[in-house]
């Protein structure tokens, strides 16, 4: 681990202590960290070493089994987004957000959390619908989730 992913790190977790308003925000084993926002469940995460990136995503469903249909829904998906992407990881259809760390601060990681849940309630219902697997970002909403949508292009 380098130092520079140790700043990154630390800048996240201020950013989800400050979005959250947590005492300690803490990553799991495999490095994600579990974000409570715009009531709702993310996750964010720090990669590269060189230049760190945020990663703010939301698992729209899991146990969802690859086929080259899934795949190609997905590039579609992808080919509609701007500073977004879908992507099927392990069993997991995911919508991600990315970062530069030493760039970001807590608006735009917010944003960034705005931009995944409004990608994530288009898509995810119809990809679930034709696709199967189990909704755990619809399961994350807390009563009061409607987040609002941003007012500039690329967010769907």
């Amino acid at each position: 681990m380098t130092l520079q992913l140790d700043i990154a790190r630390s800048h996240l977790e201020t950013m989800i202590e400050r979005l959250a308003n947590i005492p300690k925000a803490t990553a799991d084993d495999d490095g994600d960290y579990m974000v409570p926002a715009e009531h709702a469940r993310f996750f964010a995460r720090v990669d590269g070493e060189d230049q760190p990136v945020i990663r703010v995503f939301s698992v729209i469903a899991s146990n969802v089994t690859k086929t080259p249909d899934l795949l190609d829904a997905i590039n579609s998906i992808n080919s509609h987004l701007a500073f977004l992407r879908t992507m099927w990881i392990n069993g997991q259809v995911l919508m991600e957000a990315d970062l530069i760390a030493f760039s970001a601060d807590t608006a735009s990681f917010a944003d960034s959390c705005r931009r995944v849940a409004i990608a994530s309630d288009h898509f995810g219902p119809e990809l679930i619908a034709k696709f199967g697997g189990e909704p755990q970002f619809e399961r994350s909403k807390e009563p009061g989730y409607a987040p609002e949508k941003p007012a500039y292009f690329g967010y769907l």
